[in-house]
């Protein structure tokens, strides 16, 4: 049972969290977005998360990969210190810094076509369907980078600035049926965590410090009743699983919830028995404990 406990344990944990999200409704927001550079910081200032922006991108991407940014000379700043300052001043290195078009060659960066560190703003429509009404919304950025800021018809709704997971808002109660206006603010200087700027996550050294979301954004619609974590403790000894789970309930009121689980054992797919139990969720969050009987 040594062996195979660890095997029943992962499928547990896969069931139980599919379990929860199973009514998960989902918007791609890949597509056109509105676009504003904002190298001198006026946006917050000047609402204009209250306007329309002027320009376009695409989305996921980077500005670079947008053709937006500065054009690379002598005197672009970079995020990184890896260089030798005599390559900027010796005349005899001139041959090696500009080709055949005049443009600059940097031996020190994985040189991108473009350079821009700051803020930029990025602005979408988003149409809510009538079915979303009651339920939990979250927008979801995968990848930005690096620090977002979200609006939602004219409201802040907060800031994240993590480098390792996405960037998830809960924005439900900002949002309406029908159309609904999204701003995000990227800015991509170091700011609130310095990580060093040589580091790979955010040096111009591995080209990484660039503006923009390139991974998954999207609205999802789950029920006012979700799974904010769940953690999995197994016991070989008595054979047993301790299941610990965070459940929000958005709800106003109290809500009586029942919740299932089974395990798989991954070389068979033979399937142990479903258990069941119910809880008494109050508004706000809540902390339950289930165990489960493996068997033999």
């Amino acid at each position: 049972m040594k062996h195979f406990l660890p095997l029943y344990f992962l499928f547990l944990l896969i069931s139980f969290t599919i379990m929860g999200q199973q009514h998960l409704q989902r918007i791609d927001l890949s597509d056109e977005w509105q676009f504003q550079m904002d190298p001198q910081d006026r946006g917050d200032e000047e609402k204009w998360y209250e306007t329309t922006l002027p320009e376009t991108v695409r989305l996921p991407g980077s500005m670079v990969e947008n053709g937006e940014g500065d054009d690379i000379t002598l005197k672009t700043e970079w995020t990184g210190d890896i260089r030798d300052p005599e390559w900027y001043k010796d005349p005899n290195y001139a041959p090696y810094y500009l080709d055949s078009t005049g443009g600059i060659r940097f031996p020190f960066w994985l040189q991108p076509l473009k350079k821009y560190t700051g803020a930029a703003w990025y602005q979408k429509k988003v149409i809510v369907p009538n079915d979303w009404k009651e339920k939990s919304i979250r927008l979801v950025l995968e990848r930005p980078h690096w620090e977002s800021t979200v609006w939602v018809n004219g409201q802040l709704v907060g800031t994240q600035n993590s480098l390792a997971t996405p960037h998830v808002f809960v924005i439900s109660p900002h949002l309406r049926v029908g159309e609904n206006t999204l701003t995000i603010r990227i800015d991509n200087r170091i700011k609130d965590i310095d990580v060093g700027v040589n580091s790979h996550s955010i040096t111009d050294h591995t080209q990484t410090n660039w503006n923009g979301i390139v991974g998954d954004i999207s609205l999802n619609a789950t029920g006012r009743i979700r799974f904010e974590n769940v953690e999995i403790f197994p016991e070989i000894n008595s054979k047993t699983i301790e299941i610990r789970a965070t459940v929000n309930n958005t709800l106003p009121k109290e809500r009586i919830t029942t919740f299932t689980a089974y395990a798989r054992l991954k070389k068979t797919g033979e399937k142990t028995e479903r258990k069941s139990w119910e809880f008494r969720l109050t508004p706000g969050e809540n902390r339950i404990k289930m165990e489960y009987l493996l068997g033999e």
